[in-house]
């Protein structure tokens, strides 16, 4: 029995999943398709990001790395590494950004007390008064400078955030180019 490759038109008539038309109805017989099973011992190196983009031979030995593609690609790896370490770092600016906000509302509730007391004891003394008065301007001035540290975490936070998505558009970009360049390969 002779074998045929597949063309893409044949290709896309078989995988239509609607049949032949009625202008290119013909039968199929065994030498009009055949099907091959694509050899898959690259997949695990070019999955992992250890195999490059390159040409092989029929016997998949490397043929050559054109300089551009060694210029160009960014290894799927490297980007994957990347965008992990963001998202790590995205995760400790959270945690921190909690701690921070737990310690905002321990101090809130410092003042509170503080105000508290501050009022039953202006009636006692002026001293005390006054004492109220620094550790409640301190306190103030802790609590302002919590606030700004959490806003300043909130705006690291969204410039990481906006790092994370440019390298995972990149990453998509990437792929898409590593299909193109799969299709080029010859088989």
């Amino acid at each position: 029995m002779a074998k045929t490759r597949m063309t893409k038109s044949s290709l896309a008539k078989a995988s239509a999943g609607v049949g032949p038309k009625k202008q290119d109805a013909q039968p199929i017989s065994t030498t009009t398709l055949s099907l091959r099973s694509p050899r898959l011992r690259h997949l695990r190196d070019f999955v992992s990001g250890v195999l490059k983009f390159i040409k092989l031979d029929q016997a998949g030995d490397i043929l050559f790395t054109s300089k551009w593609i060694r210029r160009e690609i960014v290894s799927g790896v490297t980007l994957r590494n990347e965008i992990q370490e963001l998202m790590d770092h995205d995760k400790q600016m959270e945690l921190e950004n909690d701690q921070l906000r737990d310690e905002n509302a321990m101090l809130r509730l410092q003042i509170a007390r503080a105000q508290d007391s501050r009022v039953s004891r202006l009636q006692s003394t002026r001293d005390t008064s006054i004492k109220f008065k620094r550790e409640y301007e301190a306190l103030k001035d802790e609590l302002e400078a919590a606030e700004a540290r959490i806003e300043a975490l909130h705006q690291e936070n969204d410039e990481i955030r906006d790092a994370r998505n440019a390298y995972s558009a990149q990453f998509g970009l990437l792929r898409n180019e590593m299909a193109v360049l799969r299709k080029r390969l010859p088989d």
